[in-house]
């Protein structure tokens, strides 16, 4: 019985997808490239990441210069 039922609503999930495709497909059009959006975008989100990833990738660096600082 819940086989039957999962063919069902896999049936029933699969209609609709395929007619809501349809209908977006045909009725929207693509939008013009707002490249200087994606690069403000780029250049945000690099404000943020490089130096996160210098102080995740740079602490051991700097934690080997401070212990050869101190043993020396």
């Amino acid at each position: 019985m819940n086989s039957q039922i999962f063919r069902q609503a896999t049936r029933a999930t699969a209609r609709f997808a395929s007619t809501q495709a349809r209908l977006f497909a045909s009725s929207t059009k693509s939008a013009p490239a707002d490249y200087g959006r994606l690069f403000q975008q780029a250049r945000r989100t690099g404000i943020v990441y490089v130096p996160g990833l210098a102080l995740v990738l740079g602490w051991p660096i700097a934690a080997a210069k401070v212990v050869d600082t101190v043993s020396s």
